[in-house]
């Protein structure tokens, strides 16, 4: 067996797994370890995307999706897949998995014997930094409200991005006085916490309007009354200008925010909703890889999570938590087939009553 890690994997401690397998890293110019600290532990450096040809019994380890291809898959894949939920682009995945004779076994799968997500490590840092970013995004909208939030880099640590985030709020205080900052310093008292407890009667919900920032963290596992409506947002009544959407569904049909629908980079965090006739401001952070604004408090939480599960991969077909994750593979692939079969069906009946309706159309005209 061998390990394979792909880029920007943050396991700095996997050669704790290794257990005299191999272990491969890729270059990569976005890692927050040097890859000299992968050497020192023992690791083998090789070149990026040189994972397609490792042996088909390597584990590829990696975080977010792969290449846009249309090449079959060969390896079991250990990452987050973003497929099994009816994301956009998950039945021709999966397909490509069953070509090449791979598996994906999505880390987001990973649950104990209850249904608890294990390795979430990267929840809470999401959230954190999803917090951060709408602050920041609402205090560039009171200096500069004409002009898009700029572009984000990773933070070395949490100290340095509350520190920036106390910075803005600074900005703002020295433009507007100080009760700015006395009422940030009251916020605790401002901020309400949503459990399924208050959401369990299922939206839409009014109250988010009345807030100045909302931030959606919710594990979405099925389709749902959704929590905002566009209805809602088009007027001028409403306090609520930032919306931080840490879970990121909006490519799912499912998705309980549908007001939009577009995924936002760290180049360009934030999505300006059109909210006519309302012309107050509505701006969206979408970034489904908001962990990596704190990339190595980030990969060393997650490596510890994960790495007792790498330790299992030689027990991958008798193991609990690893069953559970092919066969929800199994079962999603079975599901993606189907859907490509009818949709190939309907798209060959389409191009037979096209056929038929221009070979009448030549006939009546001779």
């Amino acid at each position: 067996m061998h390990d394979w890690s792909g880029p920007r994997i943050p396991l700095i401690k996997i050669h704790k797994a290794s257990r005299g397998h191999q272990v491969f890293v890729e270059k990569s110019k976005d890692r927050v370890y040097k890859e000299v600290d992968y050497e020192r532990v023992g690791c083998k450096i090789v070149e990026e995307g040189s994972w397609s040809d490792a042996p088909t019994d390597a584990y590829i380890v990696g975080i977010k999706e792969l290449p846009n291809e249309d090449r079959p898959l060969k390896h079991p894949h250990i990452y987050f897949g973003h497929a099994f939920k009816g994301q956009d682009g998950w039945c021709e995945l999966l397909q490509r998995f069953h070509q090449g004779g791979g598996e994906l076994l999505d880390v987001e799968f990973i649950v104990n014997d209850s249904g608890k997500r294990e390795v979430a490590e990267f929840g809470p840092m999401a959230g954190i930094a999803g917090a951060a970013l709408s602050i920041a995004v609402w205090c560039h909208q009171q200096l500069k409200p004409n002009e898009m939030f700029p572009s984000v880099t990773p933070y070395m640590s949490e100290d340095d991005m509350v520190n920036h985030m106390k910075s803005q709020l600074q900005l703002i205080a020295n433009e507007r006085g100080k009760s700015v900052l006395a009422s940030v310093d009251g916020c605790s008292g401002n901020i309400v916490k949503w459990t399924r407890q208050e959401t369990q009667g299922g939206g839409p919900f009014p109250a988010i309007l009345s807030y100045d920032v909302f931030i959606n963290c919710i594990l979405l596992s099925k389709k749902i009354p959704p929590f905002l409506t566009k209805e809602m947002v088009q007027n001028n009544n409403r306090n609520l200008t930032v919306i931080s959407d840490v879970s990121c569904d909006c490519t799912s049909p499912d998705n309980p925010l549908p007001i939009y629908d577009t995924i936002t980079t760290f180049v360009k965090p934030t999505h300006r909703l059109d909210m006519s006739p309302s012309t107050k401001l509505l701006d969206v952070i979408a970034i489904d890889h908001l962990p990596s604004l704190l990339p190595q408090d980030s990969s060393d939480k997650y490596a510890a999570k994960l790495l007792p599960f790498l330790f299992k991969l030689p027990e991958a077909s008798t193991y609990p938590p690893w069953v559970r994750v092919k066969n929800m593979y199994r079962e999603k692939l079975k599901e993606a087939l189907a859907g490509i079969e009818i949709r190939t069906r309907k798209e060959s009946v389409a191009r037979d009553k096209a056929e038929l309706s221009s070979s009448s159309s030549e006939s009546d005209n001779v």
